[in-house]
């Protein structure tokens, strides 16, 4: 048996040598290698090459994050760079105006090479689902919060309205003395079609909740600045709007 495995793990080798392109880049410092593995393009990733004070210097060039914010994903938030952060810093890949990159001697060349190549293929995993990568860890961000200021709740209910329809909610904050029951919704990208969804779930819900039950929707702006039509807008459907930066103002009424 481990024979036959021995020969697997070096006809992988041998795949990999075959499948490999080497060739030089006219007029410049730099060598160009093709590697057999495939972006989300279903194009063989390609790294930079050059001697640097004795080293070797290997670069994706920027192409990851250019090719992912050509698509809309944008880096700009926090928790975005924190991901990107610690996926590079996983495979020892340093990011510098974004173009990673490693710095490699001849006896590790092969790890350093395969640690830049298995972090470009990360960081392209990572975002191609970064809505609801970002979604869930807004999701998470709201919890705490809810913690740390110890305000009672529920999370994670499906609700059935008089359409028929189930419709998901966060968090219900149960009745008190002083506050009827609060239904919570987050938005983690707010848009009108996000909007109205919101909207819908909380009209067809909320005649099956406790009399005076109040709907609530949390608004991450950590990404997208929350325009004032759009909290009328629901406010006018009796949705009170917390936008995320400003949830210390409704501490006390969550408290309650």
């Amino acid at each position: 048996m481990i024979d036959e495995i021995a020969d697997l793990v070096q006809a992988h080798s041998q795949w990999l040598k075959d499948k490999t392109v080497i060739k030089n880049i006219p007029e410049s410092e730099w060598v160009e290698i093709t590697t057999p593995y495939l972006d989300r393009h279903n194009d063989q990733l390609q790294i930079l090459i050059r001697k640097s004070e004795g080293n070797f210097e290997l670069t994706d060039g920027g192409y990851i994050l250019a090719d992912l914010e050509l698509s809309g994903c944008s880096f700009e938030s926090k928790k975005r760079h924190a991901l990107l952060h610690s996926t590079l810093n996983a495979f020892g890949v340093r990011n510098d105006n974004g173009v990673f990159s490693v710095v490699a001697t001849k006896g590790n060349f092969p790890l350093k090479k395969h640690c830049l190549v298995q972090a470009m293929l990360s960081v392209n995993d990572l975002f191609i689902a970064a809505a609801p990568t970002v979604a869930s860890l807004f999701s998470e961000d709201v919890k705490r919060w809810l913690d740390e200021n110890e305000i009672r709740y529920t999370n994670d209910l499906s609700l059935q309205g008089k359409s028929g329809l189930t419709h998901r909610f966060e968090f219900i904050i149960p009745h008190s003395r002083e506050q009827p029951e609060r239904v919570i919704q987050l938005m983690n990208r707010p848009s009108r079609q996000g909007a109205i969804g919101a909207i819908f779930r909380w009209i067809d819900t909320k005649d099956s909740r406790e009399q005076n039950a109040q709907g609530i929707t949390f608004l991450n702006d950590e990404e997208t600045k929350v325009k004032s039509s759009f909290v009328t807008t629901l406010q006018q459907y009796s949705l009170t709007p917390i936008i995320w930066s400003k949830r210390a103002d409704f501490l006390n009424y969550l408290k309650a």
